[in-house]
């Protein structure tokens, strides 16, 4: 039913307008409401603190927590209940309240051949491990029901809506199954992040690629709206002037951005992005090719020894040609590194309007409205065969050069001995080591080729634990390994000010976990600190959780100290990351005060901006009476 300012304006399937609300009834609950019509008022009403005794609540499910729960009274219900429902495994979707009074949907899907999902008792222990729960109630219809949340129609005929709800817990097989072992999306594995930096010229499209991946992952209406772009004067010249941060989910995966401004001005906040990722994204404009920002970042990534995709974006433009732009990428950038497409565009230009994968040998044409939806092809198009041809073979056998195994197994069998999977592993590897640089096509305007693109670098980009940082405690060095059983380590990539909140730090957890309540140090600064709340940076609101872990870029605000790129870490373990150095600024200027009562709000607003750019410097100079900035 479709609701509109309290009435209901239509019964059945139907998409919600701007300012509708869509309630979702079960189809078995339908003898309850079948004198609904529409006009009829509906009252949005739940008192989410009420005490509700478990019988009230058997006609929505078996399982009700709440703080008074007795276990008398769980066993009556449980013999009152049906045995069937209460022992039997299934797939069950619960709804959670949790100690903040937000709303959960809990979904635990189980694949077992006679005895899936879990049980009455399973469902108890697996609140009771994911903790903060406030209250909950299973849901005995399964989770097939549940397609709308956050303002969104998440699962209408569409296999990807469970990536969209708040808590996932995964697919469990029948020899592995415990309550211990289910997932939580609050707690994924290092292995299940990617954490990615968009770079390139200004005007290359890596503010409208951002829009575009929150437009298929995270519910943005609609692509060239500068979503990452906070500050007024960004939207208003078009341009990023800042490091904006963000994370999707896209299938298992939870993927970081930076979004990073295209200017050289902003040299600071470029260097500061390239050591915080793993992957560094070069995107290039295809109809202007290789700009001056582009060379400089990549000899920035290079000199720091960062992975590299190169996006070729703007397919869609007049003029591209793809077979010259690869052959311009080759030769400005081959140096000692191999430069190799994994995909080639079906058509150029205005013609442009699709990919084929050149290691699963797959052709996906995509509709031109900015859906960012795809068709499988049969066979690969005409148009695109010459491509195909030129670079499939180039690409296998730079790829098996890298494995000896692999290597062996080409010579000796052919291309037809090595699977897509063993290809991707392999290529994952030469990639992390250095060795390949991927080239992958699209449009981000047009929303062409981005789910291939996030998919590209799911399987082929570097996980957070192989990253290894380097530190010093005093003079002696230590390696800082992606291990969340290690101590708490952190590094400050960002800070911003929120004008609710205050000041914000945004934090890359290097090794170890953290927990609200926790306390650790800045160590630069020696200030000890105490982390109230912690958030994972989402679109539009940012989502907070209570632990995180390797890999993870959090929100933590109110910090008392915290510059970019200054060090956070356990009182047990006081190491200094080692950072690349700026270089230094090549403009001053100075700032004088109007009167002595200015002089603490000058030196208030310089610090603060001092934390924000690690670029930025200054100090007091004192002539006589009189005191001025050197910035």
């Amino acid at each position: 039913m479709l609701i509109e300012n309290g009435y209901i304006v239509h019964i059945g399937k139907e998409r919600p307008l701007k300012d509708q609300r869509l309630l979702l009834i079960d189809k078995k609950y339908e003898k309850y409401i079948s004198d609904i019509n529409e006009g009829d008022e509906v009252i949005f009403n739940i008192d989410i603190n009420q005490k509700i005794s478990i019988k009230e609540m058997v006609e929505g499910g078996p399982l009700v927590i709440t703080d008074d729960l007795m276990q008398e009274a769980l066993k009556e219900e449980k013999l009152a209940y049906s045995s069937s429902i209460i022992n039997r495994k299934t797939p069950r979707t619960m709804v959670a309240i949790d100690n903040n009074n937000m709303v959960l949907f809990i979904v635990v899907d189980g694949y077992m051949e006679s005895n899936p999902g879990i049980n009455y008792d399973e469902a108890q222990l697996l609140l009771e491990k994911i903790g903060n729960i406030k209250q909950a109630m299973m849901l005995d219809g399964g989770s097939s029901s549940i397609f709308y949340y956050n303002g969104k129609i998440l699962n209408y005929r569409s296999e990807n809506w469970r990536n969209k709800i708040p808590a996932f817990l995964g697919y469990l097989r029948k020899n592995r199954y415990s309550t211990v072992g289910v997932y939580y999306m609050a707690n994924i594995k290092p292995d299940k992040k990617r954490i990615v930096g968009l770079f390139g010229h200004h005007g290359c499209g890596k503010t409208t690629l951002m829009d575009a991946i929150l437009k298929n992952y995270s519910g943005a209406d609609r692509i060239g709206q500068r979503y990452l772009d906070s500050e007024e004067v960004e939207k208003d010249k078009g341009s990023t002037f800042s490091n904006h941060v963000v994370s999707v989910d896209y299938n298992d995966t939870r993927f970081y951005f930076f979004d990073t401004p295209g200017m050289s001005d902003f040299l600071g906040d470029i260097d500061v992005a390239i050591n915080a990722v793993d992957n560094v994204v070069l995107v290039v404009n295809a109809s202007s090719g290789i700009e001056v920002t582009t060379e400089r970042i990549w000899k920035i990534a290079r000199a720091n020894k960062k992975p590299i995709f190169i996006f070729i974006n703007q397919m869609d433009k007049e003029g591209v040609n793809f077979g010259e732009l690869v052959s311009s990428i080759k030769e400005t950038f081959e140096d000692g590194v191999k430069v190799v497409p994994l995909q080639v565009p079906i058509g150029e230009g205005p013609e442009f309007q699709g990919i084929v994968n050149l290691i699963t040998h797959e052709a996906f044409e995509y509709e031109m409205n900015q859906s960012g939806k795809d068709k499988k092809l049969n066979t690969i198009p005409e148009m695109s065969k010459t491509y195909y041809e030129d670079y499939h073979q180039e690409l296998i056998e730079d790829v098996v050069e890298t494995n000896e195994a692999m290597m062996e197994k080409y010579l000796e069998e052919g291309e037809e001995a090595l699977n897509p999977e063993n290809v991707f592993k392999a290529l994952h590897q030469a990639f992390e080591d250095d060795e390949i640089v991927p080239i992958v096509v699209g449009s981000a305007e047009k929303n062409i080729g981005l789910d291939r693109f996030m998919e590209m670098i799911r399987l082929v980009g570097m996980y957070p634990s192989e990253r290894v940082f380097k530190g010093k405690i005093e003079d002696k060095e230590f390696e800082i390994l992606g291990k969340e059983e290690e101590p708490f380590v952190g590094l400050v990539v960002k800070n911003a000010v929120d004008p609710f909140v205050g000041k914000l730090t945004y934090i890359r957890v290097l090794s170890g976990t953290v927990k609200s309540g926790d306390s650790f140090v800045e160590v630069q600064e020696d200030s000890n600190e105490k982390v109230s709340h912690i958030y994972i940076p989402r679109f539009d609101k940012n989502e907070e959780v209570s632990e995180a872990g390797v890999g993870d870029i959090i929100v933590v605000p109110k910090l008392k100290k915290s510059r970019i790129n200054d060090t956070v870490a356990h009182s047990s373990r006081l190491i200094r990351v080692d950072v690349p150095e700026f270089p230094e600024p090549m403009i001053s200027k100075s700032v004088k005060p109007t009167s002595k009562n200015e002089i603490d709000k000058v030196n208030n607003a310089l610090s603060k901006l001092q934390e924000s750019d690690p670029t930025f410097s200054w100090n007091l100079i004192q002539k006589r009476e009189k005191q001025s900035y050197q910035v």
